[in-house]
């Protein structure tokens, strides 16, 4: 769903080519999204061939998809999340990106992140205002 919303904040370019995934349906409502973040490197699916479209999103997945939708920018931020140590290594730099630019408002409770708890509809909502507010 993540990426279908970011596709259509995209303005839903024409997708011609789409990548092959195992997991995917041709004619389905996230055909387009899945094939323009792969395309895109939004989302790179799990390799060998499978996307995960029906698969749970992690915390720490959605902050590193939405971070990659906006160009991977660089940061130097740290974070003082008492489960930092938690975060994949792959997801570092966009959590700390987030986290700096106030996108995790609202999501840490206790000073902990927990990166790997399945991310909820309102979190991702919640992110993507943070996130739209943060570029104007």
């Amino acid at each position: 769903m993540l990426a279908a919303v970011l596709y259509r904040m995209s303005g839903s370019p024409a997708i011609t080519n789409p990548p092959a995934f195992t997991d995917t349906v041709e004619e389905a409502w996230y055909m387009d999204a899945v094939s323009w973040a792969a395309k895109n490197s939004v989302i790179s699916g799990y390799g060998g061939g499978t996307f995960g479209v029906n698969d749970p999103t992690t915390r720490e997945q959605a902050v590193t998809i939405l971070w990659r939708y906006a160009g991977s920018p660089a940061n130097s931020e740290t974070t003082d999340f008492a489960d930092a140590g938690t975060i994949s290594a792959w997801a570092q730099s966009a959590v700390r990106w987030a986290d700096a630019n106030g996108i995790l408002d609202g999501m840490v409770i206790n000073q902990r992140f927990n990166p790997k708890a399945s991310v909820k509809r309102s979190e991702v909502a919640s992110m993507l205002y943070q996130y739209l507010i943060e570029q104007k």
